[in-house]
């Protein structure tokens, strides 16, 4: 029985991330298999970054399962001779999956 994974990395953005929430700009590069393997892994932690623009949506629960999402759009990374004008880190704490199940189990938005 798959509970999730920690980290999940794709290129472009799961289809119907911008669903239940304020978007001031919402992407082009969306794709409903990112969706459906999303759905099916239930990462901890979701990252994309085709954009080239920093990101973090509001956690989402996932169905069936009790730990939520974290979506989190990152930029590249500058050239030394460049200005970085998004952010192009991030930092995150990941748990084992016993401390996690018991730490990221919040529910986002009444869900």
């Amino acid at each position: 029985d798959l509970k999730g994974v920690d980290i999940l990395l794709t290129c472009e953005w799961p289809e119907g991330y911008d669903r239940g929430i304020m978007v001031d700009e919402v992407s082009q590069n969306v794709s409903s298999f990112v969706s459906d393997v999303a759905a099916a892994l239930k990462p901890r932690y979701h990252f994309v970054g085709i954009d080239n623009k920093f990101y973090q949506r509001q956690p989402y629960a996932n169905s069936e399962s009790t730990h939520i999402t974290k979506l989190v759009a990152i930029a590249a990374v500058p050239s030394p001779t460049q200005t970085a004008k998004e952010k192009y880190l991030y930092a995150c704490l990941l748990y084992t999956s016993d401390a996690a199940d018991d730490l990221l189990c919040v529910d986002p938005g009444g869900r």
